[in-house]
């Protein structure tokens, strides 16, 4: 059977399983197993051929196996399993059974394949002979082919004439690009110091020296050195009129930084001074103080008139009101800070507190969380609140 092809026929032979007689009439089901695979119901046809014997003509996926097992069922008949291992090739081909890799000709005919016979496709057919006559040889011998070379006399006495040879002394090469430049050069007399009219383009790569160029007069006092730098050039300008004062940004003309005008500086904050050097504001109107104490006779009645107090207490005023104190969640210390202490103040004048005969309890202000306690007392002649706790 071929692989994977439609067309194909398989036989069974029907036995009666009564008596062993031929079974010629039913319908049979065929049922198929692929290289060990599930069995599956077979959808070709059958047809009973007479005497018993039934042919089933399978589909074309049913024989795309190297495996395939058809087993054949009839009431009253028994069951049968037929055995096929199909193959690739075709066994109808004369040719070449279907082989690809062979031509399809006939043995011996154009495009076929050789044979061991006369004519022009048989293996014997290229002699020793029919060799050299392909590679050229005229001769079996091969000393009498290296013979025929010419000698080097023979070479120089062809009928070349001497002026068509390479003479090095009087001939010259034209290169029209040559990318490497080996074994050129410019000479002052042929090359680049020989020129007379301008050089147009540019010169790259490193050149290690030039002479015969004419330069500018003075150009040896700029003082180029070998890594390219000029020295000895000083540079001046001289600006008489500048509209828009670029180059002079947040800068004091000397012509308008007077005395009288630096009198008019009022105050100089600074954010942090880590340091702690002096700073001192010049002026008719100033403060020169260390910054930890005042220096004497510096704090003039003008610094402390009632602009200057008003300015402080608003400042103070204005601080105070924008903090936003949390407030505490246990008793402040002695030497707690001002705000500290402030806020317990409040607490105390304003959160829930309850009291025992032996026991008063400051709450938070969500009126559950105890801050602090004072234990108390009274004998009927002084009653007495000791420290918060």
């Amino acid at each position: 059977m071929r692989k994977n092809t439609a067309g194909q026929v398989v036989a069974f032979q029907a036995v009666s399983t009564a008596d062993g007689s031929a079974v010629t009439t039913g319908t049979p089901v065929i049922y198929y197993t692929i290289d060990g695979g599930t069995q599956g119901t077979g959808a070709g046809t059958s047809a009973h051929e007479g005497n018993g014997c039934w042919s089933y003509a399978p589909t074309q996926a049913e024989t795309n196996g190297n495996h395939v097992v058809f087993t054949f069922a009839l009431t009253g008949a028994v069951s049968q399993s037929v055995n096929l291992y199909p193959v690739s090739f075709d066994p109808t081909d004369s040719v070449r059974i279907g082989l690809t890799a062979l031509p399809n000709q006939t043995a011996g005919a154009a495009g076929g394949l050789p044979t061991d016979s006369t004519g022009k496709t048989a293996f014997n057919d290229l002699d020793a002979a029919g060799v050299r006559s392909a590679v050229g040889l005229a001769s079996a011998d091969l000393d009498t082919q290296l013979a025929d070379l010419p000698t080097v006399a023979e070479f120089e006495a062809r009928t070349l004439l001497a002026a068509a040879y390479f003479d090095a002394a009087v001939d010259s090469v034209t290169v029209g690009t040559n990318s490497d430049k080996t074994g050129y050069s410019l000479t002052a007399g042929t090359g680049l110091g020989n020129q007379t009219a301008d050089i147009t383009g540019s010169l790259s790569g490193s050149v290690g020296s030039i002479s015969g160029v004419t330069f500018p007069t003075n150009f040896n006092a700029l003082g180029i050195n070998s890594s390219g730098h000029v020295s000895r050039v000083t540079l001046a300008d001289t600006t008489t009129t500048n509209t828009d004062m670029r180059g002079t940004d947040g800068a004091a003309l000397a012509i308008e930084w007077t005395a009288t005008r630096a009198g008019y500086l009022d105050s100089v904050v600074l954010a942090q001074n880590s340091n702690q050097r002096t700073v001192q504001i010049t002026g008719s109107n100033h403060i020169a103080a260390d910054i930890h104490e005042f220096q004497p006779d510096v704090l003039t009645s003008a610094a402390t008139d009632a602009t200057f107090v008003s300015e402080i207490a608003a400042a103070v005023e204005l601080l105070l009101s924008s903090l936003n104190r949390q407030e505490l969640s246990s008793v402040p210390l002695a030497n707690a800070s001002l705000a500290d202490k402030i806020t317990w103040l409040v607490m105390l004048a304003r959160n829930r507190m309850t009291a025992t005969s032996a026991l008063q309890t400051l709450f938070a202000d969500d009126t559950t969380t105890p801050v602090a306690t004072f234990g108390v007392s009274d004998d009927g002649t002084t009653a007495e609140r000791g420290e918060a706790s």
